[in-house]
C-alpha cells in the first residue's frame, strides 16, 4: 500500500472513529445540571401590575372585536385596576362604556382624567360630545374650546363647536367661526354648507348664495 493511500485510510478511519464515538461520549459525559428557577423572580414577573394590565387590555381588544361588550368592559376595568395611572387605559374605558349607554359613568371618568391631565385634547372633545348629547351645551362649548386650544387644526371639532353655538342661539359666533374656517380652508365643503345654513337662519340670504 502506498504511503498516500495509507495516510488517506487513517484519516478516514480517525474521522469514522470520532463520529462513531461522539454520541457515546455525549451520552456518557456528565451534563451540566439545570439551574434552579428563581421562584421569587418568577413570581415577581407574574405579579407585575403592568404586565397584568397589558394582558387584560389584550383580552379587552379580542372581546370587543367580537362585540362582547359586557366581558370586554370587565376586562378593561381589570386593566385599569392593575394600572390606574395609565391615561390611555382610562380613556379606552370611557369610550367603551358608551357601547353600553353608560354615558354618566363615562362623563365622571373623563372629568377625573381631565383633572389630572388638563392637556388631553381627546378627553375634552369626547366630554364635549357627551355633554352636548345630554343637552348641556354650555359645558360642551367649554370643553370644545379647550380642545381647540390644544388641537387648533381639528376641522370636525370646529364644526361641532359651531353647531353647538347654533343650539345655544349664538348664530353670530357660529358664523364667525365658520367664516374663519372657510377663509383658511376654501375646500372645506362641510364648513361652506354649515355657513350657508347659518346665513339663512340669520336672514342673510345673499351671503348664503355665495357661501
Amino acid at each position: 500500500m502506498k504511503i498516500g493511500h495509507i495516510s488517506l485510510f487513517f484519516s478516514r478511519f480517525l474521522l469514522f472513529a470520532v463520529l462513531a464515538l461522539l454520541p457515546l461520549g455525549c451520552a456518557v459525559a456528565p451534563r451540566t445540571a439545570p439551574q434552579p428557577i428563581a421562584v421569587d423572580t418568577y413570581r415577581s414577573e407574574i405579579d407585575d401590575s403592568e404586565a397584568k394590565a397589558f394582558f387584560a387590555y389584550a383580552e379587552f381588544r379580542l372581546l370587543a372585536t367580537g362585540n362582547r361588550w359586557d366581558e370586554a368592559i370587565a376586562a378593561l376595568r381589570r386593566a385599569v385596576v392593575f394600572d390606574p395611572e395609565t391615561e390611555y387605559l382610562r380613556m379606552s374605558l370611557a369610550k367603551a362604556l358608551l357601547h353600553k349607554d353608560e354615558a354618566a359613568e363615562s362623563i365622571e371618568l373623563l372629568q377625573k382624567i381631565l383633572q389630572q391631565a388638563p392637556g388631553n385634547a381627546e378627553g375634552h372633545e369626547l366630554l364635549g360630545d357627551l355633554l352636548g348629547y345630554q343637552k348641556n351645551y354650555e359645558g360642551a362649548v367649554a370643553h370644545y374650546q379647550q380642545a381647540l386650544q390644544l388641537d387648533p387644526d381639528n376641522e370636525m371639532l370646529r364644526l361641532r363647536l359651531a353647531m353647538t353655538f347654533g343650539r345655544l342661539g349664538q348664530g353670530e359666533k357660529a358664523i364667525s367661526l365658520l367664516e374663519n374656517m372657510v377663509a383658511e380652508q376654501p375646500d372645506a365643503k362641510l364648513a361652506h354648507l354649515s355657513l350657508a345654513r347659518f346665513y339663512l337662519e340669520n336672514r342673510q340670504p345673499e351671503k348664503a348664495k355665495s357661501a
